[in-house]
């Protein structure tokens, strides 16, 4: 857990830095697991039962789950169907943090934007009416042809790869809701939030995933993901294209790049 692993670090993403003590000494990682198409719930939730602080367990649509052990049988759409784990840059500094705005790198808290409304809610059975697309666009910078950063009043969140050994969805989870190199988007600042982790990383045009079968892949940005603007489902198969197909393991669509 301490120290660093080179190889779970890629040549092309920055090098994180100032550590602070919450970090000291951990190892970064830019390979993230993946919770399929599921937006919320994908992270860890206490159970409250017996007052004992123990950890709930979380059925996402990925083959990776909080407190959940899942074998080679849950993957019924097919091993060398479906995505086990995918790159992400990793954030270059721990916690809030103004300087590095690339959607690359951080998170988004899209709360203080959007009062909390949007797919949360709208997924929780609220008022909200955003598909990931439209509820993650809110952040970025509306310039023709710079959509690669956030804007500069938005409230971001650094996180992604700094703690290898801490398998919350913020630090080494990734979605397959918006194609490589999209914006990542939390419900609020913290390490147990749900919302939307894409992949990302400097490799030209996409990002490099690894199958349930052990096999690699590229994966381009323009990967077909559906209708962004469609809410999350529970349950069947995913809406979100070629690439929300092969994040479930069990959606009942055996789709292949």
């Amino acid at each position: 857990m301490q120290g660093q692993v080179s190889s779970l670090l890629c040549p092309t993403s920055p090098r994180a830095s100032g550590k602070n003590a919450e970090q000291q000494g951990s190892t970064k990682t830019n390979y993230m697991h993946s919770y399929g198409d599921a937006i919320r719930p994908n992270t860890f939730s206490p159970t409250n039962q017996g007052g004992d602080g123990r950890w709930a367990a979380i059925n996402t649509r990925g083959i990776f789950s909080p407190n959940n052990t899942r074998n080679f049988s849950f993957i019924t759409d097919g091993l060398s169907n479906t995505v086990a784990i995918g790159e992400a840059v990793s954030a270059q500094s721990f916690g809030e943090d103004y300087l590095h705005n690339n959607i690359r790198e951080t998170f988004i808290v899209l709360t203080v934007m959007d009062g909390g409304s949007g797919i949360y809610e709208g997924f929780a059975g609220g008022s909200g009416d955003k598909g990931p697309g439209e509820f993650c666009s809110i952040a970025l910078v509306t310039e023709p042809g710079n959509r690669n950063i956030y804007r500069e009043d938005s409230q971001r969140r650094s996180g992604h790869g700094l703690r290898a050994a801490d398998g919350r969805y913020p630090q080494t989870g990734f979605s397959t809701v918006l194609p490589p190199n999209s914006p990542s988007c939390l419900s609020w600042a913290g390490d147990n939030n749900w919302g939307i982790s894409s992949l990302g990383s400097y490799h030209p045009g996409g990002v490099n995933v690894g199958f349930a079968d052990g096999s690699c892949q590229f994966v381009s940005n323009t990967i077909d993901c559906g209708n962004s603007t469609d809410l999350p489902t529970v349950s069947g198969r995913s809406p979100y294209g070629v690439w929300g197909a092969i994040g479930t393991p069990q959606g009942g669509e055996s789709r292949s790049l």
